[in-house]
């Protein structure tokens, strides 16, 4: 009796650091665990995830009850319990132990920015709160400004086609207007499953998110502003215009962010 309380002691200090459930939390304690393998989610289905095994070449269907904690372009620590093949295509099933964001773990090559000139920009300062006939002028300070490439914007397939009607983002807003939610979602992550790096798709997913879960919502969103943020590195000071089309999806991932919060 005294060795099981000691255990379940044991059990529970586990749960109480990291948050697994009593099984997860007993088995790593035993030692009966199978040993945890990082994945990259690049899609999620009503019951699996399509994920790419890091260390391995090719996809693998993921089928887990925990499927609802996946969201396109998560780095998910998964248990695997067992592997196998069908028709040429790749299955394993198991549990997730835990989720993580980092965009720089998903492999992802950073997508060119296009230099849109240089404006003149006028500083804040405290000056701006001073009477207007006390305040000094405020020079203004050339700036640089980008726009972010057009995958960002459309999903890869759609650049691909270079077809100014076909965009699945559009498309996936259009029924989500209409009310097919199972529908706009699904073909969300059909084009994060082409190309992570289209930010718009995390940025609808996230807005289809918002009513139900503000939680859930920020997951969508932080992934996206990441994704841009890695592409926007060495370009820190540079202005995203909205007048720039393909800077919106980062826009939108910036406000859908701050709402959540």
């Amino acid at each position: 009796m005294t060795q099981k309380k000691s255990l379940k002691r044991r059990v529970r200090a586990r749960m109480a650091e990291t948050g697994e459930r009593y099984t997860e939390a007993r088995e790593a304690v035993v030692g009966t665990r199978p040993e945890g393998r990082d994945a990259i989610v690049l899609k999620v289905n009503k019951v699996s995830a399509r994920v790419r095994l890091v260390g391995e070449e090719g996809e693998v269907t993921f089928r887990t009850r925990d499927h609802w904690r996946l969201v396109p372009g998560h780095v998910a620590e998964v248990e695997i319990t067992k592997r196998w093949t069908h028709r040429g295509a790749s299955y394993a099933s198991g549990r997730v132990r835990r989720t993580r964001i980092d965009v720089d773990a998903l492999g992802l090559e950073p997508l060119p920015v296009e230099d849109s000139g240089e404006y003149a920009v006028g500083e804040l300062s405290d000056a701006y709160y001073e009477p207007e006939d006390e305040r000094e002028p405020i020079p203004p300070r050339p700036r640089r400004a980008v726009e972010m490439h057009a995958i960002v914007w459309e999903g890869r397939r759609a650049f691909e086609r270079n077809d100014l009607d076909d965009c699945p983002v559009s498309d996936a807003a259009k029924l989500k207007d209409g009310g097919d939610l199972v529908g706009a979602r699904k073909l969300l992550n059909e084009v994060l499953h082409d190309d992570l790096r289209c930010i718009d798709a995390h940025a609808h997913l996230g807005n289809l998110e918002f009513d139900l879960s503000a939680e859930r919502a920020l997951v969508h969103y932080e992934l996206g502003i990441r994704i841009g943020a890695r592409m926007l590195r060495g370009h820190e000071d540079a202005m995203l215009l909205w007048a720039d089309i393909h800077n919106r999806p980062y826009h939108r991932c910036l406000y859908g962010y701050g709402l959540c919060l």
